[in-house]
């Protein structure tokens, strides 16, 4: 089957694709990094390709971890065009797919929350299924988008300390791009057979705070680097979410099951040993 990705080349795109791949599967990546005009961002995108594709994974949106700023005009504008362009083709085409949404979908707080809340509301409109991310973490490159566990590896490997925004306390549930990309794959296995327009949770199940993740890291830096860190927190709680939501996780259970524990996965993350690690080093 031809299958588009679109967002492709990042954290979680590399693994699905690279998944999806290993399934036999002619997979079209689709990504701004890869080439410009894949901008989705502009009209007429998708039409280069002229629906010749049998399934869609629509993950492309422009995303990062906390220290994100979301609260702009630009951002906003260009996410909306991004989800009006996308959808446009979908329903244009009549393709299945898969739209991935987030945990914070149900929170007016935010512009990135409520933009996931659109998407959400196209694709039950569109007959697609909504998968969404409860914190799907994975190697990434430490930058201005980066999330809290790449962040936190590479300040324990260059400054011997981690620094968290807020006291820690806040909780998260993680789960790695690896076990995300086979639960997705699951649901794209069982699409005939789901109702559409649903949303699906695909999470661990597990609350882990965020200091509790700083301490892995430092046992792990203990356990493979011979290295002690510390660990700082600079004021109160800093919590981004304005409610704790519950996942309903009755129907990716039937069709999934989590391999890799939270240990490994961030083991995962950590630079291949003889890796140039050089950059700066963000706080979360």
């Amino acid at each position: 089957m031809k299958v588009l990705v679109l967002g492709s080349e990042g954290t979680i795109g590399k693994a699905v694709s690279t998944f999806f791949i290993k399934k036999g599967h002619d997979v079209i990546r689709w990504d701004i990094k890869l080439d410009r005009s894949h901008d989705l961002r502009k009209p007429g995108c998708l039409d280069t390709i002229l629906g010749t594709v049998d399934f869609i994974v629509f993950l492309a949106f422009d995303v990062g971890g906390a220290k994100y700023d979301v609260n702009s005009y630009d951002y906003i504008d260009g996410n909306l065009s991004l989800l009006q362009n996308t959808f446009t083709y979908i329903k244009k085409y009549n393709i299945p797919f898969i739209h991935t949404s987030s945990t914070m979908s149900n929170m007016n707080h935010n512009p990135y929350a409520v933009l996931k809340r659109v998407g959400e509301l196209y694709t039950t409109l569109l007959g697609g299924i909504n998968v969404k991310l409860w914190n799907v973490y994975g190697s990434e490159a430490v930058c201005e988008k980066s999330h809290v566990i790449p962040d936190f590896i590479h300040q324990a490997l260059h400054s011997n300390a981690i620094t968290i925004r807020g006291d820690g306390s806040e909780e998260r549930m993680f789960l790695h791009s690896d076990d995300f990309s086979r639960a997705l794959y699951a649901v794209f296995e069982h699409f005939k057979d789901l109702d559409k327009g649903q949303i699906i949770d695909i999470t661990s199940g597990s609350w882990v705070s965020i200091m509790d993740i700083a301490c892995i890291i430092k046992e792990i830096m203990k356990e493979d680097y011979n290295r002690l860190i510390d660990i700082r927190v600079t004021c109160g709680s800093m919590d981004s979410h304005n409610k704790r939501n519950e996942p309903d996780t009755s129907s990716i259970t039937k069709i999934w099951t989590q391999a890799i524990t939270l240990k490994d996965g961030i083991r995962r993350c950590f630079p291949s040993k003889g890796t140039n690690t050089d950059g700066y080093v963000n706080e979360y």
